[in-house]
Formats: structure tokens, sequence, C-alpha cells
């Protein structure tokens, strides 16, 4: 399923890269945008709608012990998680953050005026995740755990 997405004006501070990059905005509770690891790919979640927060969640309990009540670290912890496991976009691991597709930078500004364009973009696919055997799944997402932790990832 596809989602129209606003698209705006991002800057890269490192590069000086002129791209455009979906946002959602502050507001929207539950609702994602994965991107891909060279910056130039796209996918959205919307964690309420989707079973696959909470089959990660209890996936993630069994695997590594991932609390009841997290602390923020903890949940950004997790949105790697889950964005880790959906299916690659352009042969992209999808991560739950901003990339330049120039550097690879992560010093990026985003132009919160108006849009550029609105566009396309596909749902994220856990076909493949789910496909997978129990065991693969556990430790698949206790690889991705570990991977958060590895100062691979700070909050957008």
């Amino acid at each position: 399923m596809s989602h129209t997405l606003r698209f705006f004006r991002t800057r890269c501070l490192d590069c000086g890269a002129d791209f455009a990059i979906p946002d959602l905005g502050e507001f929207l509770y539950g609702q994602f945008i994965w991107y891909g690891e060279r910056g130039d790919a796209f996918a959205y979640f919307d964690a309420i709608a989707s079973p696959m927060f909470e089959h990660i969640r209890s996936l993630l309990r069994k695997a590594v012990g991932y609390p009841q009540s997290p602390s923020s670290h903890e949940i950004d912890r997790f949105h790697w998680v889950v964005a880790g496991c959906a299916e690659k976009i352009t042969d992209q691991q999808l991560l739950p953050r901003r990339v330049c597709p120039s550097c690879r930078s992560r010093n990026l500004s985003v132009d919160d005026g108006d849009p550029v364009a609105d566009r396309l973009v596909e749902e994220a696919s856990y076909d493949e995740f789910l496909a997978k055997p129990a065991l693969e799944q556990l430790s698949m997402v206790a690889q991705l755990w570990e991977q958060s932790g590895e100062n691979r990832f700070t909050s957008p």
C-alpha cells in the first residue's frame, strides 16, 4: 500500500547537498518513516495499524529482556530494530534516521516551511521477516538490538 507523504527541502550541514526527504511532522503518534541507509529510499510505517510493533516487542522481551517500561534510549533502540526487520528497499537496510544521500551525514537541516513535493511512499513490508522461522526472528532482533547499542544509533 502506498501513502502520499510531503517532502521537504533538506540541507546537509556537512557537505552542503540540497535534497528532499519526507517528513511527518512532530505530532503524528505511532507513524514513522524508515530511511534507507544511503538516504534515497523511504518506507512508511504505522505502528498502531500494524501488528509488527507488538510482535517485535515480544521477540525482544524473549531475546534480550526488553523492559515493560523502557527508557527513551531503549525506545530509540527498539525503533532501530523495527526498522531493521523491514524488507530492504533498493538493497538498502532501513533505519529510523535521516541521512544525507551524498555523504551519509546525519547533520541535516530540514526546512519545515512549504513542502516541495507530495510523493507516494510504499508501506514498510515485513513479509520476509515473518517468513523466517521463530528462532531466526529471535536471532535477528537480538543482533539488531546489539547493533543499535554500538554507537551506530542516536535519536534523529
